[in-house]
């Protein structure tokens, strides 16, 4: 898998691969991070998982109408392996917490990181200030402000 950099963003695409499945083979790629979640299953409006975050004891704060979880909860939903079916999308923060819920929608049925990416998403990144992103739905866009082992993306794509 070829990497690019773009505006300060390592850029990955995995062709057939979703979050689930990333997120289980390499757990390297959130630990230490909070996450916002802002679309699952192409749903902007994450709130009607709630019922199986409260019955799963995933600890959450709403923003918007995103979740913010945790590195803990986070793995517990990756366990799991039912939080994230295709078309959706995870920002990822090292030290910081989002005060907002970025607005656009960039899952890869409409967005491909192996082909053009719109500025608009790099200025997101920068607005909302995400260290990584994941988003799914035809395959994997993947961005990271820090450099990912590729090698270990290629062992399990």
């Amino acid at each position: 898998m070829d990497s690019r950099i773009i505006n300060g963003f390592h850029i990955y695409f995995a062709k057939d691969f979703g979050i689930t499945q990333f997120l289980s083979c390499y757990p390297d790629f959130y630990r230490g991070y909070s996450t916002l979640i802002t679309c699952i299953d192409s749903n902007r409006d994450v709130m009607f998982s709630e019922e199986s975050f409260k019955r799963d004891n995933v600890q959450y704060q709403v923003i918007g109408q995103a979740l913010l979880i945790q590195e803990p909860s986070l793995a517990n939903m990756v366990k799991k392996g039912t939080y994230f079916p295709l078309f959706s999308e995870i920002y990822f923060f090292k030290d910081k917490v989002p005060l907002f819920r970025p607005e656009d929608r960039f899952t890869s049925d409409g967005v491909y990181f192996d082909r053009d990416i719109p500025n608009l998403f790099f200025e997101t990144m920068d607005k909302i200030q995400a260290d990584r992103y994941l988003s799914d739905g035809c395959g994997l866009n993947i961005a990271s402000r820090t450099p990912i082992d590729v090698k270990k993306i290629e062992d399990i794509t």
